[in-house]
């Protein structure tokens, strides 16, 4: 089943799916250049403008799609660890890197009553492990316990030169 794009706590935004766009979605979001986050991106996109990362956004130009052609002078780069200020400065957004593929990102919304980390698809070894405990963008939710609502599209857990392999998927 393939995420919809849809982040209830903000429902002016889609990410990784731009599908069945209506008049209440304003911005949209990449994680990755992966085509299984790009659907929709060859649809007419209206109004709505895309952020993504630089690099995610070169390697969606050098796709050589033509279908994706038409929509990308809609991207909008996005410096990674820099929040921006969308819809009057009621949403912030930060892309926060996660190791995954060349210009992967999660991707935080703070809103002033809510946060919303969406990870794309995310490897969490070690070395990201300790990267995102630095983070300042999420240093802040783990040092005064503040609530984050998480949207995860795939993770592998795995602790190099151990036994253990922790994934989603489930073992019996």
């Amino acid at each position: 089943m393939q995420f919809n794009g849809e982040i209830p706590e903000i429902p002016c935004i889609k990410v990784d799916n731009f599908t069945n766009l209506t008049d209440q979605i304003h911005y949209g979001f990449i994680s990755h250049a992966h085509s299984d986050h790009l659907s929709g991106l060859a649809n007419n996109l209206g109004d709505v403008e895309i952020y993504c990362t630089e690099i995610t956004k070169r390697l969606i130009s050098s796709l050589e799609k033509p279908e994706y052609s038409k929509n990308i002078e809609k991207l909008r780069p996005c410096p990674m660890n820099q929040e921006l200020s969308l819809d009057r400065g009621k949403i912030r957004v930060t892309f926060i890197p996660v190791y995954h593929c060349l210009g992967s990102a999660m991707i935080l919304f703070e809103t002033t009553t809510k946060s919303v980390l969406f990870t794309g698809d995310a490897r969490f070894d070690m070395p990201t492990i300790s990267a995102l405990k630095m983070n300042q963008r999420i240093m802040k939710y783990i040092a005064r316990h503040r609530m984050l609502r998480c949207y995860v599209s795939w993770y592998d857990f795995c602790i190099q030169n151990s036994k253990y392999w922790y994934s989603r998927q489930i073992h019996r």
